[in-house]
This record gives C-alpha cells, structure tokens and sequence, in this order.
C-alpha cells in the first residue's frame, strides 16, 4: 500500500521537474538548434531546487534537490542529492543521484537510496519508476521494520500495491 502511493507521487514528482525545466529552458531566448552549439561553453541547471504539489492548500508531496543538470539537447534532466516526502504517509525517499528522462517519462534514481516511512524502511543502490507508477529496482533491497528485516535481490511494485522481491530473499524475524 505504501508502495503505490510513493510510486503514483514520484512518478507525478518526476513529471513536475520535467515542467521545470522546461520552463526554464524557454526562458533562455535560444532556439532549439541553438542548443548544441552552445553546450560547450555554458551549461543549463537550477540549484537549490524545491518542487512542491499543493492541493487545497495541503502540500501533497515535494521534491528537493541541490542541483539539476538540464541536458543540451532537452532529453535529460541530472539531479544531485534527491529529497522526495509525501508528509501524508510520513515517507521520504532520499537518493544522491536521479535522472528524469524526458522522452520515456522515466525517473532512476541511484547511489545509497533510502525510503523510510511509518516505522519502515527500504535501502536499495538503483530505482527507476516508469509511467503508470511501477517500481524497479535490478539490485540489492533490503526492507526494515519492527521485529523483522527481509532482503532480496531485484524488486518489482505494481499498481496494485504489490511488492515482488525477484531472488536471493530471506528474512530474519526477531
């Protein structure tokens, strides 16, 4: 269950830095062509970046990052120290590292990832979420909780708020 919300909210957070950066890509007054020529003297990037999805003046979910990298050619967004928390479900998801694709609508996440949320937690090295809401991550993942800690290698989320874990599971019960 807290898996398809934190899904649904960073597929949605990975839309809502794409509309950024868009927008600050238009703002520059260049033309599309433009673009490569430009690459190799100046770079496009936010700082300090703070993305927030407020309805009926009730905040949703927000995404933080210190830096993203706008791509040359527009496909691509590079975020640096990645902070995504939905207050509702008391969950954060921390990542050194994310990549929003642009054209496949898919957001990785990468480095030492860490998901904690009502007593629980998640650690994993690799995350990628694709449209629709599903969850992948290829490498280890270790879940933690009150009494018990379950690792696996590869995990799976669905839309139905399921979670797979792929191989190499074993669980320790306290």
């Amino acid at each position: 269950m807290r898996r398809a919300i934190f899904k649904e909210r960073t597929f949605i957070t990975a839309l809502a830095l794409l509309a950024l950066a868009a927008l600050f890509l238009s703002g520059t007054g260049r033309k599309a062509g433009d673009a490569k020529a430009q690459a190799a003297t100046d770079a496009s990037y936010l700082e300090d970046v703070k993305v927030l999805n407020i309805q009926h003046g009730k905040t949703n979910w927000e995404v933080r990052s210190n830096r993203v990298n706008l791509s040359a050619d527009g496909k691509d967004a590079r975020m640096e120290d990645v902070t995504i928390s939905v207050p509702d479900e008391n969950l954060t998801m921390k990542a050194p590292e994310g990549r929003f694709d642009m054209e496949k609508d898919t957001l990785d996440l990468s480095g030492q990832i860490v998901t904690e949320a009502k007593g629980f937690s998640m650690e994993t090295g690799q995350m990628k979420v694709v449209p629709g809401g599903k969850v992948d991550a290829g490498s280890k993942v270790v879940l933690k909780g009150k009494g018990m800690r379950i690792e696996g290698t590869g995990m799976e989320a669905g839309e139905e708020r399921t979670l797979r874990l792929r191989s190499n599971v074993k669980a320790i019960f306290e």
